[in-house]
Formats: structure tokens, C-alpha cells, sequence
């Protein structure tokens, strides 16, 4: 089977912007609700030891594609199932197994990606003397900043590469290797799209996050940042979802019908 894919124009990312704010707004708790269970799942699954992360990351690619399926399930007017964020493991063999592979390609990229910036650093300068991590070294420590914000931006671009492989393994039915080599060329082509689209995001986040800082610190609640924060993230991450799942119906011509 051949790759299949669309370039689309630039301007489309601001229509990939409104799709997924619109989605949001008309249903914001089912759509949050489920991200956050599923972001929770995978950060408990990754505090369990030794094999904690590894399963985290290689199921990461599942889960995504669990929330886009949500986002389909919303426009086509039904409540999305807590069941969709394993919905990719389930059904043929066949598919289960490609997602599987993809599961494990991106956990090998991730864990090596996150190794390599995190090796340079003296862990021994970051720890107290009694062995606990040393708060105020950790704070002041501009490479572990440096480290930790190259994880988080490499895995933007990997994330939304694997996010529409696994749409392309579950719904065009394509090999693994295939589904990320079209996910791939698909982005690249239109790179552009998907740049304006995250620059306006980013900008949504920044603009949110800072007014709604300021009002709390103006009134007297700075307890409150960070969990305001965090829930500005998790609303932004929501639009962002119907962004991607609006993107992918723009830049994968179907072989097969698709929820929503």
C-alpha cells in the first residue's frame, strides 16, 4: 500500500486552531475528563519501578490515539468511553501488533533522547548530603532546565509523528513502519500548517496563563498558580487534540470510514 497523504496551506492551521477550541468548549468536561485520566494512568504506570517507564512510553502512542478517537466521537454527538484509550489495543491481531511495534519505537526514541541529554549532568551537585534531592541546586541548576526543556520540546514533534501513525495503523490499517513514514512526509509537507498551528497555541497558553497569574497574585492567591496552571494545560492540550484530530482528516485521505 502506498502513502497516501495531502499537503495542505498554511491557513490551515488556523482552522485546526478553531476546530479543536470549538470542540473543547461545546463539551469541555468529557474531553478533559478523559485526558486527564488517561495523563494520569501514564504517569502512575511510570512511577512504578524498574519497568514503570518503559510501559509508560510504549503505550503512550495507544493512549493518544485514544484521545483522538474521543475527539471523533464527540462531533459525531456520542460520549466518549474511558475504553477508547485502549481501543488500539484491541480488535485484529494484526493491528494490535502494529501498535505494539509503535509503541516500541517510540519508547526506544524517547528513553534514548531523554539519556542522552540527562547524562551530562552531576547528579552528585543536584543531591544533599543525606542523599534527598537538594531543592535549591535543583532550582538553580540552569543544565538540568537546559535538559528537561529539550526533552519536553523534542517530544512535541515525536508525539504528533506517532499520534497519527497510530490513527493510521487503527484506521487506514497501515503496517507500522509505513504508518510513521506517511505520518512523516505528511507533517514535513506541511510543516508550515503545523507551525502557525502551534505558534497560536503556545501564544494561548502564554497569554492565559500570565493573566490569570497576575489576577491571582492581584488578589491574593498565590497558592492557586499552579494548579490554575496546570488546569490552563490541560484545557490548551484538550484543543490541541481537536487540532490534531482535525489535521489528520486534512492530511490522511481515508481507505476506511472513521468515527466521527
Amino acid at each position: 500500500m502506498a502513502m497516501t497523504y495531502r499537503t495542505v496551506p498554511v491557513r490551515q492551521g488556523l482552522y485546526w486552531l478553531r476546530e479543536g477550541a470549538v470542540g473543547f468548549f461545546r463539551r469541555p468536561m468529557a474531553l478533559g475528563s478523559l485526558f486527564l485520566l488517561g495523563f494520569m494512568g501514564l504517569m502512575l504506570l511510570a512511577a512504578l519501578p524498574l519497568v514503570g517507564l518503559p510501559l509508560s512510553l510504549m503505550l503512550t502512542p495507544c493512549v493518544s490515539f485514544g484521545l483522538l478517537a474521543a475527539v471523533g466521537e464527540l462531533r459525531g454527538g456520542r460520549a466518549p468511553s474511558p475504553a477508547l484509550l485502549i481501543e488500539g489495543l484491541r480488535g485484529a491481531p494484526v493491528r494490535r501488533r502494529n501498535m505494539l511495534r509503535l509503541g516500541l519505537l517510540y519508547g526506544a526514541i524517547m528513553l534514548t533522547w531523554t539519556v542522552l541529554w540527562l547524562s551530562g549532568l552531576d547528579w552528585n551537585a543536584l543531591m544533599s548530603a543525606d542523599g534527598t534531592p537538594n531543592v535549591e541546586a535543583i532550582r538553580g541548576n540552569s543544565q538540568l532546565l537546559t535538559a528537561v526543556l529539550m526533552v519536553g520540546v523534542g517530544n512535541v514533534p515525536l508525539l504528533m509523528v506517532f499520534m497519527h501513525a497510530a490513527a493510521l495503523v487503527y484506521w487506514n490499517q497501515s503496517p507500522t513502519l509505513q504508518a510513521l513514514g506517511t505520518s512523516a512526509m505528511a507533517m514535513v509537507r506541511s510543516l508550515p500548517a503545523y507551525l502557525l498551528w502551534l505558534l497560536c497555541l503556545f501564544m494561548a497558553f502564554s497569554a492565559l496563563g500570565s493573566l490569570l497569574q497576575f489576577i491571582l497574585v492581584m488578589v491574593g492567591g498565590a497558592g492557586l498558580v499552579v494548579p490554575v496552571t496546570f488546569a490552563i494545560w490541560a484545557a490548551v492540550s484538550c484543543v490541541g487534540l481537536g487540532g490534531m484530530f482535525q489535521a489528520f482528516l486534512d492530511c490522511h485521505p481515508p481507505s476506511t470510514p472513521r468515527p466521527g
